[in-house]
């Protein structure tokens, strides 16, 4: 990778942790309506990280961007009373006054880290770092998944 794709890759990286934050304090759905609508994105997530590794081009762009559209959106539907109901989500997700644990927070943002490193490795069509990025992001979907979801 050439030094101008890291420099963009890094920045993506960082652009991604600062906002991840501030995303997941909004809590623009609450409840069941949270819960369906995260589940949908994660849905979404799992088919399109499917077939992404083997994506070029435009189709590769508009998979991570997906990816990244799914992961800022999904930033808003952790609200403290979505704890409860139709949910493989754990409950150390949240603290015990309702706001979100760090681990949760920091698994969160490597998850929409790595699929803004995804989106830059599309855009500068650099596949051999699309695949790793791909590759990188099921890894860190998985890591987050294991601590903080039901089987």
């Amino acid at each position: 990778m050439k030094i101008s794709q890291i420099t963009a890759v890094a920045i993506a990286g960082f652009l991604s942790v600062s906002m991840a934050t501030p995303l997941l304090a909004q809590e623009m759905l609450s409840g069941a309506d949270a819960i369906a609508k995260r589940q949908e994105l994660m849905k979404s997530n799992g088919a399109t990280l499917k077939g992404a590794g083997a994506a070029t081009g435009d189709a590769a762009i508009a998979a991570a961007q997906t990816l990244v559209d799914n992961f800022t959106h999904l930033g808003t539907l952790w609200p403290a009373d979505s704890k409860d109901g139709n949910t493989k989500a754990l409950p150390g997700i949240w603290n015990s006054d309702g706001t979100h644990n760090d681990g949760f927070l920091t698994a969160f943002s490597n998850a929409l880290g790595a699929a803004n490193v995804l989106l830059a490795a599309a855009q500068a069509g650099d596949t051999a770092a699309y695949g790793a990025g791909a590759k990188a992001l099921g890894g860190t979907c998985g890591s987050c998944h294991e601590t903080f979801k039901a089987r």
